[in-house]
Parts: structure tokens; sequence; C-alpha cells
């Protein structure tokens, strides 16, 4: 019985997607940019998981990210892929520390579709 709890907390370290409390929620990214074009991104956190979500011109059609990444989720900030959101302020980072952008919380997924199809 020992060996099996053993697992199971190695596990839980190892793969932080139990309980998360961003899942079922989505991120807007708008990117700093010094010339006119605003770049925004959205992201889409599920089952531990972010997806980044993406409208395919040539399709028309609303794509999501067929390689999610684990995402992890600390008083202080969120990691993903390889950007750091700053929970204090929405700020998001690289791994360098460096400020690229400004992110806001979207309470669900068809929020995100709207915007898509709006842009």
């Amino acid at each position: 019985m020992k060996i099996y709890l053993i697992i199971f907390i190695i596990l839980i370290k190892a793969f932080p997607v139990l309980s998360n409390e961003i899942d079922n929620k989505g991120l807007i990214c708008d990117y700093y940019s010094e010339n006119k074009k605003q770049i925004t991104e959205y992201y889409w956190f599920n089952q531990g998981q972010a997806y980044k979500v993406w409208f395919d011109r040539k399709l028309s059609l609303i794509k999501k990210s067929t390689y999610p990444a684990y995402y992890k989720l600390t008083p202080e900030y969120i990691r993903f892929y390889k950007i750091f959101v700053i929970l204090e302020n929405m700020k998001f980072t690289n791994k360098k520390n460096t400020v690229l952008g400004q992110c806001k919380f979207i309470n669900s997924y068809r929020e995100i579709e709207i915007l898509l199809n709006s842009s």
C-alpha cells in the first residue's frame, strides 16, 4: 500500500494537472509592438494543458493547437510553452524576463471564438 501512495505522490508532483484553477479559462495576450499592427494571441486551458487558438483565414476555421503544452500554475505566475504570465500584473515574459506584452483572462471558449470571428 505504501508503494502506491509513493507512486501517487511522485506522479502528482511530476504532472501538476489535477484540480488546476484555470482549467476551462482562456487568456488573450497582446504583444507590445512598435509598429501599427497589434499582435494578439489566444490560449485555452483545459485538463492541465494549454492550447494556442487561432483563426485560419484560408479555411475560415478556428483551430486549436494539436500539440498542447502542460502548464504550471503557482501563486506568482502561469508557465506554458516558453511564456510566463505574472499574475500580479498580467504581463507576460519570456525565460529571460523580457516583458513581451499584457494578458487578460477570458471565461469561456465561446468568447474566444467570438473575438476571433470578429477580427
